[in-house]
Parts: C-alpha cells; structure tokens; sequence
C-alpha cells in the first residue's frame, strides 16, 4: 500500500490534514529538530550536496518504494530531500525565486495558484481548507456582523478603514491582528472566524486563486468581503455570498455593502455538490494514486 511521508508539515492545521489522511493511507512525517533546522537555516548548510546525498541513502534504506514524500515549499526541505526518489514538491504559498534551482530537481510539482501554474508548469491543485472536518461538524453560531482574524501582512490600514466604514452603517464589526510569534493554534483561529457571520478575505498582492479563508467560510456558511476580483471564476463563488471590494476604499458604495450584509448566506446548488473537492483528503488522494515513479 502507498505510503504517504510528509516532509516539513509542522503547522497544527498541516497535521490536521495528516490525520485525516491516516484514515486512508499509511503515513509518516519527518522533521528536523528545531534547533538543528534553525542551524541549517542560519547557516545555509542545506545548499551543501552532501546532505541531500546522505537523506537519499537513507530513505532508500529505511523506507519501501512505495513511500511518496510529500515536500513543502520549505527552502530547507526542498532542498535536502531534492535527490531523494518518488517526490513530490507542494507549494502552500505563492512561487519564491529562492526555489529557481530547487524545481529543477522536481519531476512533479504542486501548487494552487493558478498564475504560478501557468508561469512555471506546475500541475494545479485545488486550494482546499485544513479546517473541513472541523468546521463540518462544528455548532458555532456567530455573535459579530463582520470579522477578521489574521496576521497583518500589509492589511492592517485597509480593515481599520473597513471597519469604520461597517460600523458607520450599523453593523458590528471585530479585527484581532495577531502578532508574528502568537500561540494562537488553527483550532483557536477556527473557533474565533465561526463567531462571525462574514468573514474579511484580504489577499495579498501578486495572490490570484482563493484563500483557504474562502473556502472555510463557504463549508461555514458565511459569507465573504474581499478584495480579490479573481474570486468570480470560482466553482464556489455567487455574488449574493461574496462582497468585492472596489481597487480604492474612497469607491466602497454603502449602499450595496448595507444590503449585502442584511442578506443571508445563499446555499447555491454548487456549494452543495463541490464542496467535498474541498476536503485535503482529495488532494492527497490524487498524489497518491496518481503517482507515476
């Protein structure tokens, strides 16, 4: 049977996904300790051959040949394990050029941005939420109007500037940024997004494809203000759950904010019958059973 090795996977939401593809496949993680990881970090000793020479000995010793190793998009991983047999790169964020030696060594590479796809050749996967059983099962009634819950990332000013704009038109209104080094576990994070009824979804610039925030708000039933114009070739998207945000702040037109928000989550028939693709479990199901080695 396929054994799946998940190589760097150390966010609680990744093991999240681990778990629920236990249920399916065999599995494995490897990870560094995590002073030897800020040691190769720091020092830049993953960039040296021999590391990479010593990982594939070893995994051709101490795993089968049916062992997929699954690499995030982790410089350090990517690059210690780019000898090893049967890989596969994942790419969680956007394309860095610090991986331009590194794909080179990938026969297979993954990522969900579709831009990226289509720049690099890599295959397309669908963004899906970590959180899908979680939220599934989950009885959390929202308390606040309108929320966001996240690291700044440059988005401070613009949901300070929503939030005044919400509030002025009679809607409640919550922004928690959380700092850098925060303990706050995906659970937690989960937890605090279900109190809203719509969730903010601010993308980054440079960002084409869906957030995972996207897809938990649609398993979540809440709807979503975002400044991504991309979001309307989704299979999930309709405009009576997804609010875009003009390219300027001063542009918001209260009015449509004011009905949008007085308007309930409609449950299109799209959300019923694609929502399980959704599911990490899919994903991971695809690598592993459509892996040629």
């Amino acid at each position: 049977m396929t054994k799946l090795v998940f190589v760097g996977f150390d966010r609680d939401y990744e093991k999240k996904e681990i778990d629920l593809v236990k249920n399916k496949f065999h599995t494995s993680e490897f990870e560094l300790y995590r002073l030897v990881y800020i040691f190769f970090r720091k020092t830049k000793l993953y960039k040296l051959s021999i590391f990479s020479y010593v990982l594939y000995f070893v995994t051709n010793i101490f795993f089968s040949q049916d062992s997929i190793f699954l690499i995030k998009d982790n410089i350090v991983y990517s690059n210690l394990f780019k000898k090893v047999k049967n890989k596969v790169l994942i790419f969680r964020n956007t394309y860095r050029d610090e991986f331009e030696e590194i794909v080179k060594y990938y026969q297979v590479i993954y990522s969900f941005d579709s831009d990226d796809c289509k720049n690099y050749n890599f295959s397309k996967y669908e963004q899906f939420s970590s959180g899908f059983e979680y939220i599934k099962k989950s009885k959390i009634y929202p308390k606040v109007d309108v929320g966001f819950i996240g690291l700044d990332k440059g988005r401070k000013e613009l949901l300070v500037n929503l939030k005044e704009a919400i509030e002025q038109i009679g809607f409640t209104c919550h922004i928690e940024i959380i700092d850098q080094n925060s303990q706050v576990s995906y659970e937690d994070f989960l937890k605090k997004s279900l109190n809203y009824n719509v969730f903010f979804d601010i993308i980054k610039e440079g960002q084409s494809t869906e957030t995972m925030r996207f897809l938990e708000a649609q398993l979540a039933r809440r709807k979503i203000i975002t400044n991504n114009a991309n979001i309307v070739s989704h299979p999930l998207y309709s405009k009576e759950n997804v609010y875009i945000l003009p390219s300027k702040i001063d542009r918001l037109d209260k009015s449509s904010l004011y009905y949008f928000l007085s308007s309930p989550f409609v449950l299109t028939k799209d959300n019923k019958l694609k929502i399980e693709k959704y599911d990490p479990l899919y994903l991971y199901s695809l690598i592993a059973l459509g892996y040629k080695k």
